[in-house]
């Protein structure tokens, strides 16, 4: 029997975490004599990263950056207080993560999040024990877009043998990832880009995660599908 495995990425799948983000970036560019950056700025820019959001934030400003480092450290540290303060689960995402549970599919979660508050905010939301396997940008040696992060996360999942997939995200690089091994790819519409997601040629793009199982099992049926 071949597993079908659904493999989800966090921020911006399933869940909205840019408000914290928001606040813990700001913070640093305060502290660097910046002025505050808006939300919808970070909308466009979480999915690349800790370092890009600040460097493309400071360039904005045209603030200098001496140290990405310890500027990516202090957000780092500064996130830490914060990260679940006004991050919320999308509409539906738990009620329809209990209703693939229940059917014939393995989860695991596949994020560039530090591994850390992928933990911390899986386990707030309690949502840690739907996944066989977690992992964060830093749990390995490779990140998205690299098919290795998901093919370490599917043998941390006790997978290594031939398996079936469709990838949940809501960016180009879970798009590309899912490209790089051949999975399906659907798009939650309500995420994070910083380019217009009706360009990448995902399978479908959703909405409302009401409507997620349907899709997955259509996927599923018409797997000859190929990005």
């Amino acid at each position: 029997m071949i597993e079908k495995v659904i493999a989800f990425d966090l921020d911006g799948t399933l869940i909205n975490s840019a408000p914290d983000i928001t606040t813990a970036l700001n913070k640093v560019i305060i502290k660097n004599k910046g002025k505050e950056v808006p939300i919808n700025d970070v909308y466009q820019l979480v999915g690349n990263g800790a370092k890009a959001l600040i460097i493309d934030s400071f360039n904005k400003q045209n603030m200098k950056i001496s140290n990405i480092d310890k500027l990516t450290k202090d957000f780092l540290l500064e996130y830490r207080e914060c990260y679940k303060n006004k991050t919320s689960l999308f509409d539906n995402v738990l009620e329809t993560i209990k209703q693939l549970n229940k059917l014939d599919f393995k989860l695991i979660l596949v994020s560039n999040k530090p591994q850390f508050y992928v933990i911390k905010l899986l386990k707030h939301f309690k949502l840690t024990s739907f996944f066989a396997s977690i992992s964060g940008g830093d749990t390995y040696p490779y990140r998205k877009p690299d098919p290795r992060h998901i093919l370490s996360a599917l043998e941390d999942a006790g997978i290594k043998h031939k398996c079936r997939g469709v990838f949940i995200g809501d960016s180009k690089y879970d798009y590309k990832c899912a490209e790089n091994i051949d999975w399906p790819c659907l798009l939650y519409s309500k995420g994070y880009s910083d380019i217009d997601i009706n360009t990448l040629g995902a399978r479908k793009i959703f909405d409302n995660y009401i409507n997620l199982p349907d899709l997955i099992l259509d996927s599923f049926a018409n797997y000859n599908y190929k990005n």
